[in-house]
């Protein structure tokens, strides 16, 4: 469930289902996907954690 006062899934208006948050990467790069676990509809992208590079 996701809270409506976060910041890192900004999805308005927020999700009354449970939803799945999935992480890929591609070319180095994180997406962060949001997806209603209920109806499997793609709801928006979340915001990728900072990196870590050193």
């Amino acid at each position: 469930i996701i809270s409506p006062e976060s910041d890192v899934f900004p999805i308005k208006p927020t999700p009354q289902n449970p939803c799945w948050i999935v992480r890929s990467i591609d070319n180095n790069k994180i997406t962060v996907t949001i997806i209603d676990a209920i109806n499997g509809k793609v709801l928006g992208y979340g915001v990728p954690p900072p990196r870590n590079d050193k």
